[in-house]
């Protein structure tokens, strides 16, 4: 099994080419793709699908997910992993199924297989996220995740949003399409914040956000609105935009401060 383990593919051809088992099992029942799929040697896993490993029952979902996860964007290898036994929804230790993976990753071409495949698209992991939360800026992918049915406006834990997620990170694209789906522009987290508090360091997405309609006075549990939350943090371009959309420059926080002071 070293050679599925360190990745050395010629090797690892040499030896099932001469006869090796590809599905043999040592006795705390790992097998070489489960192995390979735990270094991520994504070569070799393909070389072991093609050479007739099978996924049996003793794999454990969080070593099928590792596998999934060294397919990358490969869409012939992940039909072939799925035509020999591995579930579209396997989770690991923090309960992520592979089309969260892939929508983290950016493959687009995975995204729309595993949903095809009847991928849960709603299927939240340990915090409560979906793989609508994990969108990068990746409009075409949230597409797909919308066009299977995505709830568009799904809280994890910690009141997040994938609108929230998105504007704080600056996905511009993201963030105008799932305001296209109907994103509750005005949603806040556990906080308060909304996606306008988050969005105070991207011009991009605050202008946006407030093309939309966003609330501009909003405020979050200190009282702070997303004026205040800008001015305090230098992001000059915000506080124009900001104000020019109607924010109140002397609005005060629960503690009687403005943004100015």
């Amino acid at each position: 099994m070293r050679a599925s383990e360190w990745g050395r593919l010629d090797i690892a051809r040499l030896l099932i080419d001469s006869g090796a088992d590809v599905n043999h099992k040592s006795l705390d029942n790992v097998s070489p793709l489960t192995l390979a799929g735990k270094k991520d040697r994504g070569d070799v896993v393909r070389l072991l699908l093609d050479k007739g490993a099978v996924v049996h029952d003793k794999i454990g979902a969080a070593d099928v997910f590792l596998i999934f996860r060294s397919m990358r964007d490969d869409t012939t290898a992940i039909a072939h992993l799925l035509r020999v036994g591995a579930g579209v929804d396997v989770r690991d230790g923090d309960k992520q199924i592979p089309l969260m993976d892939k929508t983290n990753a950016g493959h687009a071409a995975a995204v729309d297989q595993l949903l095809l495949a009847g991928a849960d698209v709603d299927a939240v992991d340990i915090f409560g996220q979906s793989s609508l939360h994990r969108v990068r800026d990746r409009a075409d992918i949230a597409t797909l995740l919308l066009a299977a049915g995505a709830t568009v406006d799904i809280h994890d834990k910690l009141g997040f949003t994938p609108l929230l997620i998105a504007a704080g990170r600056g996905y511009a694209g993201t963030v105008s399409r799932l305001i296209t789906a109907g994103a509750d522009l005005d949603v806040t987290d556990v906080r308060g914040e909304s996606a306008l508090h988050k969005a105070v360091s991207e011009p991009e997405v605050l202008r946006v956000l407030l093309e939309a309609g966003a609330t501009t006075n909003v405020r979050d549990h200190s009282g702070l609105t997303p004026l205040m939350d800008a001015a305090w943090h230098g992001h000059l371009e915000a506080v124009q935009l900001l104000l020019a959309a109607g924010s109140a420059a002397d609005d005060l926080t629960t503690d009687g401060e403005s943004a100015l002071t």
